[in-house]
């Protein structure tokens, strides 16, 4: 469905269609389909947010809430960072109780505070405990559709 005039080596013409000496009506159709081609966008800055999962163990087997994990969070940002790193905005985007994993969202200038804090954590008012992140990024799809965790029927 291109002119026969203009060379297309990958589908698309590299010149104007213009410039073909053809009755112009294929030129015209080439032109229309290299203007709804769709471009790649390539972001090279920093996103806005970071997202994490984090996953938090006890020796026995107690369990913990998503409020009193983001409380647990909290204080030791405020124990390592005082009132500046306990006002760093931390999102829970989810958090699943059987496994005892969270997914945060931390602002870009916050996550080595959140990272450093997480890794610190060693008891839960007296319960002993460790924090581990498993998986971080700043898209948050790479962190919900990781295939490790994919589990196929057979």
């Amino acid at each position: 469905m291109t002119c026969p005039r203009i060379s297309t080596g990958s589908g698309y013409s590299t010149r104007k269609p213009t410039s073909c000496e053809c009755n112009g009506t294929l030129c015209a159709q080439l032109t229309m389909k290299m203007e709804n081609k769709i471009k790649r966008f390539i972001s090279k800055s920093p996103l806005k947010h970071w997202y994490l999962l984090v996953k938090i163990e006890f020796l026995d087997s107690q369990t913990i809430s998503a409020a009193n994990f983001k409380s647990l969070i909290i204080q030791n940002l405020k124990r390592m960072y005082g009132e500046i790193g306990a006002a760093t905005n931390i999102y829970i985007r989810k958090f699943f109780e059987k496994e005892q994993e969270a997914i945060l969202m931390v602002p870009n200038s916050h996550v080595i505070h959140l990272w450093t804090s997480l890794i610190t954590i060693s008891d839960f008012y007296g319960t002993p405990c460790s924090v581990r992140i498993l998986q971080t990024s700043q898209h948050l799809i790479s962190i919900g559709s990781s295939s490790r965790q994919l589990i196929y029927s057979t």
